[in-house]
């Protein structure tokens, strides 16, 4: 099913995916099964929802996985550090992410509530 969508996009420069769970693609590990797709269609960026926080991980072979779900009730102390797949994460205050792409760069800010950014960056399209 996934190879069927990734192939109707063929002519899209990023191919980014959208998952309502991070369970489906880290936690249950269920990446073995996923992320050999991610590769072989070069998607750069999986954003997932869900979980009551915000967490961007270190690359996982060129893929960058973020968690935006801190719009509501928080999970406080809920992010995982034990995995050390963390590059940046908050659980404290309730905050969103805004990303620009232009070309082949995406940037990408994390704003809190109160307006200050805790993380920001830019990634590479993967090709």
């Amino acid at each position: 099913m996934l190879e069927g969508i990734f192939n109707e996009r063929e002519q899209q420069q990023w191919r980014n995916v959208h998952v309502d769970v991070r369970q489906i693609v880290y936690v249950m590990d269920l990446t073995p099964v996923v992320q050999p797709l991610f590769l072989k269609y070069n998607v750069s960026v999986v954003l997932t929802g869900h979980d009551h926080f915000y967490e961007r991980t270190k690359p996982q072979k060129g893929i960058v996985y973020f968690v935006v779900g801190s719009g509501g009730q928080l999970r406080k102390g809920n992010i995982d550090t034990r995995t050390g797949l963390s590059a940046a994460g908050n659980d404290q205050d309730q905050s969103f992410m805004i990303a620009e792409i232009n070309g082949d760069e995406m940037w990408f800010n994390a704003i809190s509530r109160q307006g200050k950014v805790f993380d920001s960056g830019s990634l590479t399209r993967r090709k």
